[in-house]
């Protein structure tokens, strides 16, 4: 057996099987995670001593500096010795510490395979301030439980979501069939790193594909607010223009802002990671200015994020100063499956 040692304060675990994610998560242990499959980082942990045996995973969520510097992912890391890891930011871990605030389905509009939901919080907008460009978790009674970003600015009484309809996935296809206005849920957070930073000068550069537009109109719209005079450039890609949403909003707030400008990438050629790359890489080398003063952020799956952001870098951005938040598809495995009971009970459900 091998001896799994989780920060000071954690109680040794005996390790029989699985990744150090998953024998962590089933003692009960708060590890930060989403993704479970090596796209997103946010399990990424310092390996003080022993040996693991480690998956493949993207490089967006791991590089080749932190592996130097003794840095693994935990879902993709299974001990062959006793180990002693850590995670990194111990103060975000515990989610749940974080606020869980009942909301009220204000509307839930569909374009195309997206819906745009949006909610009203039961409790002063006080108890749920968040940073732009963060998400939250929704808690919906027997769903497993599934993050999605604001596309809304903070301090309102409402919240704005944009959620990609998944014809195989338990939570987004219970939001766009059976989710209606008077509904009521929890969310939980804030959480996420890729925020907006208002203290940093130079021009701002959000990319994003599919949904990912959502968090960078919330980065948009606040940085108007916040830094009027700074230069703003969105560039929205899609595979087809079918697939194209929000453009009515986006026409509205790029008239009404001069120093936005927004670019739309459309093709319906995949794959995504290529397509997006060569495209985006055009309007980047388009723009009036040079990326090692900007600001970048980049929001989308994770193979899109990786390759813009190894795009970006290659440009001359400061990779200090480039923050993703991709969008992985969580698989539905463990304690996340929903009980059959509780699938037909929502099928059976009229209106």
């Amino acid at each position: 057996m091998t001896i799994i040692k989780i920060n000071q304060w954690a109680e040794p675990l005996i390790h029989h099987k699985g990744t150090l994610l998953e024998q962590a998560l089933r003692r009960g242990v708060p590890y930060p995670h989403q993704c479970r499959s090596g796209e997103c980082g946010q399990c990424k942990t310092r390996l003080i001593s022993g040996s693991v045996r480690q998956m493949p995973c993207l490089d967006i969520a791991l590089s080749d500096n932190e592996r130097q510097d003794n840095l693994i992912l935990a879902c993709r890391s299974t001990p062959v010795t006793d180990v002693e890891v850590s995670w990194l930011d111990e103060a975000d871990v515990d989610e749940t510490s974080a606020a869980e605030i009942p909301v009220e389905v204000r509307s839930v509009k569909r374009e195309g395979r997206v819906c745009r939901l949006v909610v009203a919080l039961l409790a002063d907008p006080s108890a749920m301030v968040f940073k732009p460009g963060q998400y939250v978790n929704f808690v919906l009674p027997g769903l497993p439980v599934r993050p999605y970003s604001m596309a809304s600015v903070s301090g309102s009484a409402t919240l704005e979501f944009h959620i990609e309809h998944q014809d195989n996935g338990f939570v987004s296809d219970y939001i766009a069939r059976y989710l209606h206005a008077g509904d009521r849920f929890s969310v939980r957070g804030p959480f996420g790193d890729a925020y907006l930073r208002p203290e940093e000068k130079g021009p701002l550069v959000a990319i994003a594909a599919g949904t990912g537009l959502a968090p960078l109109v919330s980065i948009i719209r606040s940085a108007i607010i916040t830094t009027p005079e700074r230069r703003l450039t969105l560039i929205y890609a899609e595979r087809e223009k079918r697939h194209q949403y929000y453009l009515e909003e986006l026409q509205r707030l790029a008239a009404n802002t001069p120093i936005l400008n927004v670019q739309l990438v459309v093709s319906a050629d995949p794959p995504l990671s290529t397509l997006h790359n060569d495209s985006i890489t055009q309007c980047l080398n388009q723009l009036s200015y040079s990326l090692q003063d900007a600001s970048v952020y980049i929001a989308g799956s994770p193979v899109m994020v990786e390759s813009v952001a190894k795009t970006v870098k290659l440009l001359g951005a400061d990779q200090h100063r480039i923050r993703a938040d991709a969008f992985s598809r969580a698989a539905v495995q463990g304690d996340q499956r929903v009980s059959l009971v509780a699938r037909l009970g929502r099928l059976l459900r009229t209106r």
